[in-house]
């Protein structure tokens, strides 16, 4: 009785289960039949590409589409956002250290990693993608050609159902939690052979490449490589790096409402604007229809009746312009809301006329930098795995024969600097300037009082006792002009332009 009951659940299991669930190989279900803890996942990013872009925009009137075009209406302030924290993350250097001493041969080896993958450029991007969608990745490989380890740059993959490309790299953790350590990383992409198109996928775990690929319905495995060191056999572990944002959490995400109700709020403002500039009149004494009695549509430019009246009382009267005052601050008012709710200083914004002072642009711009900075310590620990990755695959594979960089100590860690996430203003270059001429001026006027020697004034500004002598008879001759331009031009408000 019991093995019937038992055969007949597995019977009802197999014609319930749709087959998608049946047929799809169990490691790939996170990527093709995804939890709703995944699926939520790509739907955040997704937005928050939108929303970068301008695509989720505020609906048009057929009038407005006549001078605004057919696209949806969007004046993004999230862009503004994002940029604000993706531009100030740039990585100055990377030191490499072992027991506090910098190694350098491997010093050597990353620079020549890092320019030859060209992340020198390509870290803006890589930062970029970072802020927006909350997460990014890159593959590490090595490259035989040029005998040097690989980096290689994906998005994150958002299926097609869910409106992405079907596209990209997602890393696999237990639980859905990337809190914890990674089960393995799917890569997806199309590719063609032979004029015919089929799905690829790659699976990366801790010491071996699978492949699967799909001509039809079915997914394949085609092939398995160990990732391992050929030599010693250990395994290189996942090759895939994984950068994110603190709590996965797209930059700008807390300003997607407000966006939503300021595409709003600009369209009804030109829409008025439109208005204003094409009177409405309002006529009495006739009953506005088309030549088939139906009532006329309300535009600028054109006339409304009032049905009932006299023709004998006919008269006209305009229906004054809209003051777009109170329209203008609501604006304004929303979009100070934003830089509340995202540490964004208002500056980034420009709103009204006046232009801050420098000491209340720095008090904005400190909630920024303490963003910016969190978010880079972040970033920094990706850097330092896809570095760690890069010195494991170099030492299993490169060819001792066309390097300088044996067999380098992996002992050795990966220290990550960072540019100043504060960007000087003009308002900062002048006080450096004035603060390096009065440290000059008082050198000399310490050597005129015979307070120091020729050769101490000379040590204190850095120069030979010839270069100093030059630099003396230099000043002399130019008087400061080049520091009294500088100050007129910053005070005329002329700086820079």
């Amino acid at each position: 009785m019991n093995i019937f009951k038992s055969t007949f659940d597995r019977i009802k299991t197999m014609i319930t289960k749709p087959i998608s669930e049946m047929t799809t190989p169990e490691l790939l279900k996170p990527m093709l039949l995804p939890s709703d803890v995944e699926v939520k996942r790509q739907k955040t990013v997704l937005k928050a590409r939108r929303f970068h872009e301008g695509e989720e925009a505020a609906h048009i009137s057929s009038r407005l589409k006549e001078f605004l075009g057919d696209d949806d209406f969007s004046l993004n302030f999230v862009s503004t956002v994002n940029d604000a924290v993706s531009e100030r993350l740039e990585v100055a250097e990377t030191k490499v250290l072992l027991s506090g001493i910098e190694q350098d041969d491997q010093q050597e080896w990353l620079r020549e990693f890092w320019r030859g993958n060209r992340l020198d450029v390509r870290q803006a991007d890589i930062h970029e993608s970072t802020i927006v969608d909350s997460e990014y990745y890159g593959i590490v490989d090595f490259d035989v050609a040029n005998n040097r380890a690989r980096f290689t740059p994906h998005l994150r993959y958002i299926s097609t159902e869910l409106g992405g490309d079907g596209q990209g790299v997602m890393m696999v953790y237990p639980g859905d939690n990337f809190n914890r350590k990674p089960l393995y990383a799917l890569k997806r992409w199309q590719e063609t052979v032979s004029g015919k198109t089929r799905d690829c996928i790659n699976l990366y775990s801790e010491n071996e490449l699978i492949e699967f690929t799909r001509d039809g319905m079915l997914w394949e495995e085609i092939a398995r490589t160990p990732l391992v060191n050929p030599a010693t056999g250990e395994a290189l572990g996942i090759p895939v790096v994984h950068f994110k944002t603190p709590k996965l959490r797209p930059e700008a995400q807390r300003a997607w409402p407000v966006q939503r109700l300021l595409n709003k709020l600009v369209t009804d403002l030109v829409m008025e604007s439109d208005q204003n500039a094409f009177r409405i009149w309002l006529f009495f004494g006739w009953n506005p229809q088309d030549k088939d009695g139906n009532p006329l549509p309300i535009n600028v430019g054109q006339w409304i009746g009032a049905p009932g009246a006299k023709a004998s009382d006919a008269s006209a009267v305009p229906i004054e312009a809209v003051d777009l005052t109170s329209q203008n601050a609501t604006i304004d008012a929303f979009v100070l809301r934003m830089v509340m709710i995202t540490s964004t200083p208002a500056s980034r914004f420009q709103l009204g006329k006046q232009v801050a002072a420098e000491g209340t642009l720095k008090q904005q711009e400190a909630p920024l930098l303490a963003k910016c900075k969190r978010r880079a310590g972040v970033l920094a620990v990706a850097w330092q795995d896809a570095f760690t990755l890069a010195r494991r695959w170099h030492n299993a594979f490169a060819d001792p024969v066309r390097t300088d960089w044996i067999a380098l100590d992996e002992d050795a860690r990966f220290e990550v600097q960072w540019e100043s996430f504060y960007v000087e203003t003009p308002a900062d270059e002048l006080a450096e300037a004035q603060t390096e001429t009065a440290e000059i001026n008082n050198i000399v006027l310490k050597l005129n009082a015979r307070i120091i020697s020729r050769k101490q004034a000379a040590a204190e500004l850095g120069y030979s006792e010839e270069e100093f002598d030059r630099f003396m008879i230099d000043r002399d001759n130019e008087g400061g002009d080049e520091l009294n331009a500088f100050t007129n031009a910053f005070n005329s408000g002329n700086f820079g332009a």
